[in-house]
């Protein structure tokens, strides 16, 4: 996610962990570059490109182990510009991970809801809750552009 642009959420089934081959093949490989690779100034959340300037966009992720692993950092050195490697990330930084905040937010909107019949009503609810939240967030930051890049 960015100021103005969020990534499709990519969901991991009850009981699977994500394996280092995992994050690398499906979530980067996939999802981080289809994200990466959009050229959309103007759309939804989740079709418009992450910044105006796609050269100022710098990834970064936490410490659990398939973000650290040494498959991942070679992957992210030989496909992205720029990103915080391995031991970059300060140790329990919650005001550098608002996504922690915002799962919290959409959970409660979830809960508002009701239970979810099944795991794919459960996601399409979470999409909608998430384009819905961000569309809102984004639309009360317009214009930070502007006023940081002078």
């Amino acid at each position: 996610m960015s100021h103005r642009a969020l990534s499709e959420l990519h969901f991991i089934l009850v009981g699977q962990t994500v394996s280092v081959e995992c994050y690398v093949s499906e979530i980067l490989g996939k999802t981080l570059m289809s994200t990466m690779d959009r050229n959309r100034e103007r759309g939804t959340v989740v079709d418009r490109k992450m910044l105006k300037n796609m050269s100022r966009v710098i990834f970064q992720q936490d410490r659990i182990p398939a973000h650290t692993a040494n498959m991942t950092q070679n992957w992210l050195r030989s496909n992205l510009k720029s990103f915080w490697a391995k031991g970059t990330w300060p140790a329990n930084s919650p005001d550098l991970s608002p996504i922690e905040n915002i799962w919290s937010i959409l959970k409660d909107d979830l809960d508002s809801i009701g239970e979810s019949k099944d795991i794919k009503t459960l996601e399409n609810r979470l999409k909608n809750s998430m384009v819905q939240y961000f569309t809102r967030v984004f639309g009360q930051i317009d214009g930070w552009d502007a006023k940081t890049n002078p």
